[in-house]
Formats: C-alpha cells, structure tokens, sequence
C-alpha cells in the first residue's frame, strides 16, 4: 500500500480526528502551535468548495437542458432532488428529538454552553414563512452574495443561470459552459491535491481548535457533536 492509499484511508482520517482531540486535550500548547497550518489548510479547502459548487449546478442543468436525450430526465432529477433537500431535514429533526442532546445536562455543563451562547452573537430571526425564506435567498446583488459566502442565495443564483444557459439554443451560451467546465476540472483537481493530506491536515486543525475551547464546554458538547 503506497502513501497515497494510506493517507486518504478513511480509518486514517478518523484516526487523525481522534489524534487532534487527544492533542488538543492533553497537549493544548502543542495543538495552539499547530493551529496555524491547520487552518491554512481548511481555508486552501474552502478556496475550493465554492467555485465546484457554481459550476457543478450550472454546468449540470445545463448539460441535461441542453441534452435531447437528457432533457426529458430533468423533471425527474428534479423532484429527486427536491425528495434530497427534504429527507436530510426529517432524519436530522428525528435524530434531535429521538437523541436529545441537550436534556440530561448536569449544572455545571449547563452553566457552560449558557455562557457560551451568551458570548455568542446574536442571529437575526425572520418572519414570514416560505415567502421569507424566499425572499432572502434570491440575491439583490450577486457580488454581495459571493463576497457574504452567502450559500444558498449562491445556488439559488447557479441554478438560475444554468436554466437559462439549457434554453438558450444559440451557441453563444458554448462559450460559458466551456469556460464553466474548465473552472469546475481546474477547481476539481485542486481539491483532489489537497485531499491527499486531508488526515494529517485535520490533525493539525482540530488539534488546535480543541486547545481553544474550555474543557468543561467540550465535555458539555460531547453528546450534541456525537448525536451531530
């Protein structure tokens, strides 16, 4: 087995998971020192996900629009998709419920995760329903919405752009889709150099995230990040 196979085996990840908590626990100055690289080696990942998720969506309706044998598949997909955004909500409501993470806390955990969601900033809650939700996903400035990280008015504003680059016949619409493929492969091929170190580089970043945090606050978290 070369290194390459060892070091994307699954069990080494887990094992380098493993190997970042016990650091961060018993070896907290190590796991600050280390924190550094770590995180330069999320944010080269998370450098990556953004433009694969733009151009995955559109070159994907795209491709399927513009398709004669695929197009009649696209209503199908579609309403798979639909079944896919919902079904990860029900078990994810289900388990919460079901597992209850957060009842059986003792005082003391209790006193710590209170004062953790003191400390943090507050969200804004909207009201409205579906129509709410709506209206914030749809972005009245795309640039905004990239430059916020702002998810889901992104995919929002990659599957509009892929439905209208499927019905648009010129083949000025080629171009786009050309230039959306090369970005996506480029992007792509990143990603897959940067997952050949993916267990040594969740070491190094849990290792210090986990030195960060009180003991007593991952103590109290531990049933939610297992249930999670």
């Amino acid at each position: 087995m070369n290194i390459q196979r060892i070091l994307t085996d699954p069990k080494m990840v887990i094992l380098a998971v493993a190997g970042g908590f016990l650091i961060g626990l018993f070896a907290p100055s190590l796991g600050e020192a280390l924190y550094p690289v770590g995180s330069i080696y999320i944010a080269f990942l998370s450098m990556c996900l953004l433009p694969i998720l733009i151009t995955a969506i559109i070159v994907g309706i795209a491709g399927l629009l513009r398709d004669d044998n695929t197009r009649p598949l696209f209503k199908p997909m579609a309403g798979l998709y639909l079944v896919g955004l919902i079904l990860p909500c029900v078990v994810g409501i289900a388990t919460a419920l079901i597992l209850a993470p957060g009842i059986g806390l003792g005082p003391e955990a209790e006193q710590s995760i209170g004062a953790l969601i003191i400390e943090s900033p507050s969200a804004g809650k909207s009201d409205g329903g579906i129509l709410s939700f709506l209206v914030q996903i749809i972005p009245t400035n795309p640039f905004e919405a990239l430059s916020a990280n702002d998810v889901m008015s992104i995919v929002f504003l990659s599957v509009c752009i892929g439905l209208a680059l499927g019905v648009i016949r010129r083949e000025a619409a080629e171009p786009a889709l050309k230039v959306s493929q090369a970005v996506y492969d480029a992007f792509m091929q990143l990603f897959r150099w940067a997952i050949l170190v993916l267990a040594p580089g969740l070491l190094l970043f849990i290792s210090g995230v986990v030195a960060q945090i009180d003991a007593k606050v991952l103590l109290a978290l531990t049933k939610f990040v297992i249930t999670f």
